[in-house]
């Protein structure tokens, strides 16, 4: 029997489905195959090497070196999967050979702890506000405030459930006093602009209605006018704007020369957080740390989470401690000792001193 590569992928995200997988990985798993969408019709047992580098060459024209190796080990799963279904042979896999695209290495924008409270107020609008506060204080991924709902907040117990979509899970997280104080103000601000009380199935940070067009001035010029009208019913879906306006009026660059995006957004403050309480944790001397950023960022894997926390902080704190210091304060040699034996030596081989 013939399996085209269309019949393959089928069944390959058939199974994914049927084990589970989250939404945002089989979309990840979608947006791989299709770069391979081109050869469909062909028999699987046909695809070679040489198809996937007319496919990946286009795609790399257009995508960075991170976004293709995640293409990479996309499409090595969904060829593995092929060769143990016996849809082509053990070991005619056409990625078995491909090897990874050169990244460049370098440190993401991270937010100083002392200058969180003037990023949060430089967000343009109350609920600019309220994402940013969260996004700093609980390390959310834009998705994950998306989905809270009012219903979600425990402010006299000071706990927030969380849905953490990319693994299926649910959290109840801390509320800590910085986060409570916004949250206050925000309920307080939301139930005003709708007029009327929260309900439980309203979105904490809800949509807005668009832009409208009014006739100011004494001429009657016409100009759009953005009123701060909510819409409970729907979640805000680029939360990113809010804190890309936040980052800009704070002074980070959020775009380079030509207009381009850096791509700084709610990771930026998922970074900038985890570096943040990891450092005060350490400085506390709790010794596990890193798990508990591990489990505020609610990552599987540690050293995704020594990723985010990034080097620079600790290259700057170990100049601090070794620069001009003694690195080892136990068994110290004194100068004067030093000067003692180096006499001695220079004196064994003739040299006056």
């Amino acid at each position: 029997m013939t399996f085209t590569l269309m019949d393959a992928q089928a069944g390959y995200l058939g199974a994914r489905r049927s084990q589970g997988y989250a939404e945002t990985t089989m979309r990840n798993t979608r947006r791989a195959l299709h770069v391979i969408s081109p050869y469909l019709d062909i028999d699987i047992t046909s695809v070679t090497s040489v198809d996937l580098d007319h496919a990946l060459g286009d795609h790399r024209n257009t995508h960075a070196a991170s976004t293709m190796n995640l293409t990479l080990a996309e499409l090595r799963g969904f060829f593995k999967w092929c060769e143990q279904q016996g849809l082509i042979p053990y070991g005619s896999s056409p990625m078995r050979h491909r090897r990874a695209y050169a990244e460049a290495k370098h440190e993401r924008l991270r937010v100083p702890a002392d200058q969180f409270t003037g990023l949060i107020d430089s967000a343009q609008n109350p609920r600019d506000r309220i994402v940013v506060a969260l996004g700093l204080y609980l390390l959310l991924r834009a998705g994950e405030i998306a989905l809270l709902r009012v219903r979600d907040v425990d402010l006299s117990d000071f706990t927030i459930a969380v849905l953490v979509p990319k693994s299926a899970k649910s959290d109840t997280m801390p509320i800590c006093h910085e986060l409570a104080d916004e949250l206050h103000l925000w309920l307080l601000v939301y139930a005003t602009g709708i007029g009327r009380e929260l309900r439980g199935d309203d979105y904490l940070v809800p949509s807005r209605l668009p832009p409208t067009l009014e006739a100011r001035g004494d001429h009657g010029k016409w100009v759009m006018v953005q009123y701060d009208q909510y819409v409970p019913s729907r979640p805000y879906s680029t939360p990113h704007k809010a804190v890309q306006g936040a980052l800009a009026l704070s002074g980070y660059l959020t775009h380079d020369p030509d207009g381009r995006t850096r791509r700084e957004g709610v990771h930026t403050l998922r970074r900038s957080a985890a570096r943040a309480l990891f450092d005060r944790l350490s400085v506390d001397g709790v010794d596990s740390a890193l798990r508990i950023v591990q489990s505020m960022l609610h990552h599987s894997s540690v050293s995704t989470t020594e990723r985010y926390i990034g080097l620079d902080g600790d290259r700057a704190k170990r100049d601090s401690i070794l620069r001009g210091e003694r690195m080892f304060p136990v068994g110290l040699v004194t100068i004067e000792k030093m000067t003692v034996a180096a006499a001695s030596v220079l004196g064994r081989e003739g040299v006056r001193v």
